[in-house]
This record gives structure tokens, sequence and C-alpha cells, in this order.
């Protein structure tokens, strides 16, 4: 067995490369010493595997030195610049406000990349800062030939912020990988993490996706609960006589409430605000769970868990030991597959209350997208208490927009289904949307009740079209026409109504 003395001695370019292949300036590149404990975990699980004695006692040494540097460095570095307040999605910072704050995150991120010496753990730092600063959505690591381009989403627009030199992805890549306690020396396959980032006082749920590409790794981080409270019914911008109707689904004692819409529309905001009405409404004694992919608010008065496959807890699982628990409201993040289908529509109709979201293209096609995946359609009928189907678009900036008629191409569209419309809402653009004609969104909604009628159609296994035709026949007013009903108000334009109801 070799000593640490002579391991080193013999295991210098053996150390180079080991340290090139598992990510070890990671370790470095850590500012906190549970992110190096993590690292150092992840190493030896590789270690174990793969590595000589040789080139393990001399990656121990690494990792020692490694240590020792951080705790030196720690003091030394300066944190990132960070506002003392967050703003709300629902009250959108003006565009003015986002370009300054964007302008000051560019010349900062600049600052912390410049050689001869970068701070990639300060840049990591300002670069998540920077987007709870601006109340992003997500934070885009996009590596190309040339360099790595840094952006944020703000408001549904992406906007470029920096371009970081091509040989200082990797690194900052393993710093946000250990971050999230993903395998930093994996480079060669996706990875999905989470973690809570407090740097600017304010905690912020952050989901990271990393993608392998040609150029090397890509990350995508999702930026959730950045100082935000879960939005009562009443700010979701659903209409009076549908809030009333919805309101009457969530008390019922049982059965299955859906909520669809393309990825990004505002379901998670949506179930969240309906969970806190009916925690709420029935008194806090009422046991409300969720199973979730991924856990995207961490709620005080909701009993969350989070999917892991990895070791064995998928959706079906999850689901199954939740019904054990006695809760009173079961929240499903999605049903995805048959199994989970399955037990949702059990317990739909064993007394409790489903709350859960399901891909369809509208809410009448929930029912038929549910016997796709092997349900019985009696099932179906009999659980199902209603599915409301929504759609998230820019709003009009208030400022600037203006009445105009449609073009050739709109008045083809509206007379297709149906429609005309001699004057439409139109984006201009002025100095406070940042000449964009739109700030902040806002959310359009169809809400289809299960009613006898209803539950006959999904009984006889008829197409989507015609449920939806008896759902409008029986009031239900369909996406294309409540959100005309949004463009008519002044909220949307024309053009954003017809981009997401396609």
């Amino acid at each position: 067995m070799l000593t640490p003395v002579r391991a080193l001695r013999r295991s210098v370019w053996a150390l180079a490369a080991l340290a090139a292949l598992a990510g070890l300036t990671a370790f470095v590149l850590a500012a906190r010493p549970r992110d190096l404990e993590d690292a150092a975990r992840q190493f030896a699980r590789y270690a174990a595997d793969r590595a000589t004695s040789a080139a393990v006692w001399a990656a121990v040494a690494a990792l020692v030195a490694a240590m020792v540097a951080t705790r030196v460095l720690a003091g030394r570095r300066s944190a990132a610049p960070t506002s003392d307040v967050t703003p709300s999605p629902l009250d959108p910072l003006p565009a003015d406000e986002v370009h300054a704050r964007l302008d000051g995150l560019q010349a900062r991120l600049r600052q912390l990349a410049a050689p001869p010496a970068p701070d990639l753990v300060g840049f990591v730092d300002a670069m998540l800062g920077g987007a709870v600063r601006v109340a992003a959505s997500d934070l885009h690591l996009h590596p190309l030939e040339a360099g790595t381009e840094v952006s944020l989403r703000v408001q549904g627009v992406l906007h470029h912020v920096v371009t970081l030199p091509r040989e200082h992805h990797r690194q900052v890549v393993a710093r946000l990988k250990v971050m999230a306690e993903l395998t930093t020396f994996r480079t060669d396959r996706p990875q999905d993490g989470h973690f809570v980032w407090s740097g600017s006082g304010h905690p912020a749920d952050l989901r990271i996706s990393v993608m392998p590409t040609n150029h090397g790794e890509r990350v995508v981080i999702r930026v959730a609960n950045v100082g935000l409270t879960v939005p009562d019914l009443t700010r979701l911008g659903v209409p009076p006589a549908l809030l009333d109707r919805l309101r009457a689904l969530l008390a019922r004692p049982q059965g299955i409430v859906f909520v669809t819409g393309p990825t990004g529309s505002g379901k998670t905001t949506t179930i969240y605000s309906a969970l806190a009405h009916i925690k709420q409404a029935r008194g806090e004694t009422t046991q409300i769970t969720t199973i979730e992919d991924p856990i995207e608010f961490d709620l005080p008065f909701l009993t969350q868990s989070q999917v892991r496959p990895d070791v064995g807890m998928t959706f079906a699982a999850g689901l199954r030991s939740i019904l054990r628990q006695d809760p009173n409201v079961i929240m499903v993040g999605e049903i995805r597959d048959a199994e989970t289908a399955h037990i949702a529509v059990q317990a739909g109709l064993t007394g409790h209350q489903i709350v859960t979201t399901v891909h369809a293209d509208s809410a009448a096609g929930v029912f038929n997208r549910l016997i796709e995946m092997g349900v019985e359609p009696f099932l179906v009928a009999s659980a199902s208490l209603g599915c409301l189907s929504q759609r998230l678009v820019r709003a009009l900036c208030p400022h600037c927009r203006a009445r105009e008629a449609p073009s050739a191409d709109e008045q083809l569209r509206l007379a297709a289904a149906g429609l005309d419309e001699a004057q439409v809402y139109a984006p201009r653009g002025c100095a406070k949307c940042d000449h964009t004609g739109y700030l902040g969104r806002i959310a359009f909604y169809e809400l289809l009740e299960v009613t006898a009628e209803i539950r006959e159609l999904v009984n006889a296994k008829v197409p989507t079209p015609r449920i939806h035709d008896a759902a409008v026949a029986q009031g239900m007013t369909p996406l294309l026409h409540a959100g005309l009903a949004r463009m008519r108000a002044g909220d949307t334009s024309l053009r954003e109504v017809l981009r997401v109801c396609g």
C-alpha cells in the first residue's frame, strides 16, 4: 500500500487526468464546506469503482488542499449585489427597471469573468442573484463554439445577458451541479436537480436541468418561489361567473378536478391557489397531501412529497402510499402513465378529492386522454368533476395599446371559427414597455363541468369535439371566446390570443 507522500510523488499526471475527468475543479469552486462534502461523496463512489489506490490518495490530498483554499478564499470573495425586495410575478417590474437591472447584472458578470483571475464562484452567485432581482422565470446557459450565452427569461421574453468565455463553462456548470447535488464527473447524460438559494435573503427554489450537447452541457434553471405567496383565486383573472363554478367544484368532497394546458401556462399556480382556497374554506384540520415532480413551491399548509424514480418513488408509488396517510385532498402533479391514472380514478371514487393535471389540448380532451391510457370510460365518467383549461399570454402595455382593424390573416382565422371583429387591440410600444407593446402576462380559461349528459358521452367514448360541443351547449365559454373577451377589454392582443389558441 502506498503512503500518501509516495502516492503524490508517483501520481502527479494521474491526478491531473483524474481531476479533469472527475470535475475536481468543483472542489476549488465550492464556497461552502457542505458543498465540498457532497462533492467528495460523489467522487468516492466513482473512485471505488475505477480509480487506482495511488490516484485515490492523490485525490484525497487535492481535496484537503481545496478545502483549505476554499476557506481562505471564502473571506475574500465579495457577495453578489442583490435586492432586498423581490417582486411578485403578478406585479411585474416596469420595463425600464428590468432594463436597468439587466444592464447592471451584465457589467457585474463581465467584471467577475474578466482575466487574469476570474471569480467564478462570484459569477455564479451574481448570476443567480440577478435572476432573482429581475424576477426571471428561467436562467439559460447555452454552450456554443465561441462561448456560453447566459440569458434570462423575464415576463416571457428571453434576454441575452453576457457571453461567458468557453474555457470557464465547465467550472461554472460544475459549481451549479455541486449546489444541486448532481454528479459532477458525469457529463454524458441528462441530470435534474433542485436546490434552495438564499443569497438575497429571500429563499428561491431553483430547479436545474442539465443536458449534454456537442459543445458541452446546456443548463436551464427554473426560478420559483422567489418571495412569492400563493395568490388568491380572485387574482388569477378568472371571470366571476366561472370562479363561482370552480369554487363549487372545489367544495365537492370527492372526485377529480383536472387542470390542463401547455407547459408554462400557469397550471401549477392555479392548482396551488385552488388548494389554498380548499384549506381556507374547510379549515385547518383538512389534510392536503401532494405528490409532485418537482415540488415547485414549499408551502406550509400542505404535506408535500417529491417524485424520485431512482429509488422507486414514482407518481404511482407515491399516490398509493398517500392513500394510506388518511388525506382529505390529494394533489397529483401530473397523470402521465396508466398506473397513476388508474390509482387516481379509484381514489376519486372512494371518498377522496383529487386535484391534478393532464396534458390535453382542451378541457374536453382530458377524458379521451385518460381512456387512451387504459382507464375504463365508465370509471373516467364517474370519477370526474370538471376540467379547467388555461392559456397564458402577454398583457398589452396599458400606456401605448391601440385599436386597429385585424389583418387579412387574422380575419381568415376568425372567420374559420365563425367570428368577426371589426376592431382589435394591438401592441404599439413605448418607453414603459421597452418598446415591445407588452407588459406582464395574463391568463384566460375554459371550465367544463361534468354533467349527466357529459358522463353519458364519455362513457360512450365519443370523439372529443362532440364532448366540447355538448359542454358549450350547456354554457361553457370556449378558450378562444375567453381570449377574445380579454382582447376586447384591452388586456391582450388578437395575435396573442390566436397564437395560443392555434
